[in-house]
Formats: structure tokens, C-alpha cells, sequence
């Protein structure tokens, strides 16, 4: 992030990094989702680095990544499988969202919590009134508080015919961002969110995936995935996957309606 200001333990225990493993045994943590279920939902061209190579890894519940700091309250877990939207093709940049399956159950507490999807067509408020928070490629957790951007501004700086927006940006893609404050590249996947008042206590609820932007830190609005266009497909997915050890169902969805 560009003006980002640090997060905190709890604040955002939905988040994740997404990482590719290193000849090394380093990890190379290059992009960011959020827990739903026992899956990380992310953007789809986060299904493959530069090199074609797929992720291997998440990890949860870690401010910063690079040192011990807070590493007694992180859970890191195996990439079981990448389902990216079967309508995303890595030349553009439409439907670019996708879920990741973990190959173990993850340990829900504090620090590892599951964020609730915004599933209402409408956005009945300002998105600027809730926080935007990724794994940036800064060493620690940034968050940003960004507004919504008119389509037809938005339009300004994707145009019909830029490289991969063939046909300009798309009714379930939305614009967001700030004079001072920005993401950049590395925050891709991570949740645009607003927290809100739900069953007594404050919840975040992601509106939408980090998807694209232009240059970073140049007032640029980004470009992101809302999360209620696929509601559906995010639905069947999770069940076809989701079964426990006697080969139930597990699945559980929260809806908030604004009236």
C-alpha cells in the first residue's frame, strides 16, 4: 500500500498471504486473500506467478511475515487445489476471482476467523467508510481506507481496448481509491471490506477482490472484483468441496440485508 497504516492482531484475522515456496526454503509471498470456510478466496490471476508456477502455501493470523514477532499465533497450510472462475483467461482481466482449497481444516480462534461475503447486488453506503487490508509487500500487515469511484470516472483510466479490457471494465467490477492512499502490486486478492454492526458486534463483510491496477501510488482508482456477482459460483464450489469425515455437508453462509 501507498499511505497504508499498520495493522492489528485480530483487526483482520480473516486475511491470509498467499506464497510459493523456494528452492531456498524461503517463501515468496507475493499475493493475499481472505478465509471463507476452509477456503482462501483470491484473485485468479494469483493462480500462477510470472513463471507459470503455482502457489503451494497460505498462512494466516501473521502480522508480518518476516520475522517471529507474532509467528505463536500463525497457521500455515498447504494449497490443496486452485479452483480459479471457469471464465477467467490470464490474458484479461475480467472474472478475476478464484478459491483455494487447504489441505487441512484450519483452527478457528482470535486470531483466525472467517470474514462474511457481501452478497447484496447493491452497495447502500460509502465502501470508504470500511478498511482495506492485504499482506502488501511491505514486511508488516497495511490497511487503507479508500472511497468508491463513479463508473464513469473509473472509465477515464480503463479504457475499451486497453491491454486485457477488451471491452472496458465490466457491472461486476468496481473503482476505489484516495488522493494520498493506494494498493499496489503484491495486494492483489485481498479483500476491499466495510465493517459493519452484525448480531451485536462490529463484522467485516468483503465487498470485493483486489484485482488490477495502473501505477501505483499516482491517485489511480484500482480496479476490484465484487464478490456478489458470484455469490453463486463461490456457493457451488465450496459445497461440491466442503464435506466432513462422514461425507456430510459443511456449509454455512451469512447474509446481511440493508433495509
Amino acid at each position: 500500500y501507498v499511505a497504508g497504516r499498520p495493522a492489528y492482531l485480530r483487526e483482520f484475522a480473516h486475511i491470509g498471504a498467499i506464497g510459493w515456496s523456494q528452492p531456498d526454503g524461503t517463501v515468496r509471498w507475493s499475493c493475499g486473500g481472505w478465509l471463507i470456510e476452509n477456503f482462501m478466496l483470491t484473485a485468479a490471476h494469483c493462480a500462477a506467478n510470472l513463471n507459470n508456477e503455482p502457489p503451494d502455501v497460505v498462512r494466516f493470523g501473521d502480522l508480518n511475515l518476516y520475522n517471529a514477532t507474532d509467528d505463536e499465533f500463525a497457521q500455515q497450510y498447504k494449497i490443496a487445489e486452485i479452483l480459479r472462475h471457469p471464465e477467467h483467461r490470464f490474458s484479461a482481466k475480467y472474472h478475476d476471482i478464484a478459491l483455494i482449497k487447504l489441505e487441512q481444516r484450519v483452527t478457528l480462534n482470535e486470531t483466525v476467523t472467517p470474514a462474511c461475503l457481501w452478497s447484496e447486488e447493491e452497495l447502500r453506503f460509502d465502501a470508504g467508510s470500511g478498511r482495506l487490508g492485504r499482506q502488501s509487500q511491505t514486511p508488516t500487515l497495511l490497511k487503507v481506507s479508500l472511497k468508491s469511484v463513479e463508473r464513469d470516472r473509473c472509465d477515464q483510466f480503463y479504457r475499451v481496448g486497453d491491454r486485457g479490457l477488451r471491452e472496458g471494465l465490466q457491472d461486476y467490477q468496481l473503482c476505489a481509491g484516495d488522493v494520498k492512499m493506494d494498493t499496489c502490486p503484491g495486494d492483489s486478492g485481498g479483500p476491499l471490506q466495510v465493517k459493519l454492526l452484525h448480531n451485536a458486534k462490529v463484522t467485516p463483510f468483503v465487498v470485493a477482490v483486489t484485482s488490477f491496477g495502473s501505477a501505483c501510488g499516482q491517485s489511480t482508482p484500482g480496479v476490484y472484483t465484487k464478490v456478489s456477482k458470484y455469490a453463486p459460483w463461490i456457493r457451488s464450489v465450496i459445497a461440491a468441496h466442503e464435506t466432513d469425515a462422514e461425507g456430510g455437508k459443511i456449509f454455512s453462509w451469512i447474509t446481511l440485508n440493508i433495509e
